[in-house]
């Protein structure tokens, strides 16, 4: 009976091995199709981009990188988007005090502000100043 117990003990760790191997090759399988899905994303957002800015050349491209890695931009799109939020000052979100928040919302966030005026058919975003002139 002590020989049947060791060969079961031993057929079950071959299966626990087995297993394991099973188990690091469908996360590395993961890990790889998320990062691939990321690279994906990226790629589709830079030719949507690029695409809605009509950026169809290097230098433009180039341009258009150059306005959207500026400080104020980055730090306006990073407020947006709530990225880095530990890095970001909001001290300005939040409602003043004395300020109910009905008279908070009267005065619109300064980021709103800029994307109303980047979408205002009459006024040129900086944006399209530096790739246009």
């Amino acid at each position: 009976m002590n020989k049947k117990i060791a060969q079961n003990i031993t057929a079950m760790e071959a299966q626990r091995r087995e297993l394991d191997r099973q188990i690091r090759a469908a996360k590395r399988a993961e890990k790889k199709a998320a990062d691939e899905a990321l690279v994906s994303a990226r790629q589709r957002f830079s030719l949507n981009l690029t695409t809605a800015v009509s950026a169809d050349s290097v230098e433009a491209i180039s341009r258009l990188e150059k306005v959207l890695m500026s400080g104020p931009i980055l730090d306006l799109l990073r407020r947006e988007l709530a990225v880095d939020s530990e890095d970001i000052d909001h001290s300005q979100d939040h409602v003043n005090e004395g300020e109910t928040h009905d008279q908070h919302e009267s005065h619109p966030h300064p980021a709103h502000e800029h994307f109303a005026r980047a979408a205002a058919p009459d006024k040129r975003s900086e944006a399209e100043i530096v790739l246009r002139g």
